[in-house]
């Protein structure tokens, strides 16, 4: 029996180091960033495209004769990644730290400066800040590879649909066929490695919170600890210094504008519930007149209501009805008189959709 309790309090002993690094990969240590800290900030900007894409939706909505605008709105994915490189390669050359790193007090530093910061200070002087290389590394890690993630998934889905509803031509094509076995296969490999660097991080076993950060050789510190490791670098020009105010301006605007819309995103949708309870509790209205003979108002089926045009000019429909006009008579009705024209529902119009664009780009 006593040696039964010895052994057991032996095994005992022995995870109590693997408890406390794990314990301090949860919380975090002086230089070290909590696991918690680095899921935030990885997840801080995946708000804003959405964001953007529905601002863009808006601006057709409210502009729908603005071609550009609709070419603009089917490229959100290209802008993203134009306004990512901007803002993140200016934060990682004058901070050393991405948007979302820099928000959470967080720095990146290489390896070379890591060795640098285990000796004193006076030993080998100031340190230099994240080299160039590292930062365009870093460009490549948090902008280009997301992008390049959601573009494969994109081109996936489309094949797969090819080829699921059998379009003939599909599996002719030798590449399609490729990329439509070995694509789940890769990406199932990246979650793998992605799974396997937390956890690892969360034991203590890598100073890696990722596998594209150890291809890179950087580590993720905390601001403090990374002071004379990684600064930016000096503004010597007006120039320069208000290139740098205005960046980070523009960061917390970024990270501030990210929390506006969200908060604006839940009370609207709170509204938008209560608006539509309160219409389903509305009796249902009496059945339209009948519209007066075709020769008095030329009407055929499948013609504007408002206007009674047989070729309707941008249908959009009315979503408190599913009765469908012309967007401008819509819009125009809607903005006067607050309900359908048909069923006399109350309507705004976030309660108009465009069905499609007649004319072509």
């Amino acid at each position: 029996m006593g040696a039964f309790v010895r052994a057991n309090a032996s095994a005992l002993c022995s995870c109590a180091p693997c408890r406390s690094m794990f314990l301090s990969s949860i919380y975090g240590t002086n230089d070290k960033p909590s696991f918690l800290e680095l899921v935030s900030q990885e997840q801080l900007l995946l708000g804003l495209r959405p964001a953007l894409d529905r601002v863009l939706h808006g601006l057709c909505e409210r502009f729908s004769g603005q071609h550009w605008l609709r070419a603009l709105h089917r490229r959100t994915d290209e802008l993203w990644l134009l306004i990512l490189l901007v803002v993140e390669s200016r934060s990682l050359y004058s901070n050393g730290a991405t948007v979302a790193e820099s928000f959470y007090g967080l720095r990146r530093r290489t390896n070379e400066t890591s060795t640098l910061a285990s000796r004193p200070k006076e030993e080998h002087g100031p340190a230099p800040g994240l080299p160039a290389a590292a930062v365009w590394k870093s460009v490549l890690e948090s902008a280009i590879l997301p992008y390049l993630r959601t573009k494969l998934d994109a081109l996936y889905q489309e094949f797969y649909i090819q080829a699921s509803l059998g379009l003939d031509g599909f599996w002719s094509c030798f590449w399609k066929r490729l990329f439509l076995r070995l694509y789940p296969f890769l990406r199932t490999l990246d979650h793998c490695f992605v799974f396997l660097f937390r956890l690892l991080y969360l034991f203590g076993r890598t100073e890696y919170y990722s596998w594209p950060l150890r291809l890179e050789r950087i580590v993720v510190v905390r601001a403090p600890y990374a002071a004379g490791l990684v600064q930016g670098r000096p503004a010597a020009t007006l120039l320069q210094r208000f290139l740098d105010r205005a960046f980070s301006g523009g960061k917390l605007a970024l990270i501030v504008g990210l929390y506006t819309l969200r908060f604006v995103d839940w009370f609207r949708s709170n509204l938008e519930r209560e608006r539509r309870e309160q219409v389903r509790s509305l009796p249902l209205p009496p059945p339209p007149e009948p519209l007066g003979p075709p020769q008095t108002h030329a009407w055929t089926p499948g013609a504007c209501a408002l206007c009674h045009r047989a070729d309707c000019c941008e249908p959009s429909v009315c979503l408190v009805s599913g009765f469908v006009f012309c967007d401008a008579c819509l819009r125009e009705h809607i903005k006067i008189h607050r309900r359908c024209p048909i069923t006399k529902f109350p309507a705004s119009e976030l309660d108009i959709r465009r069905l499609y664009f007649s004319d072509a780009l």
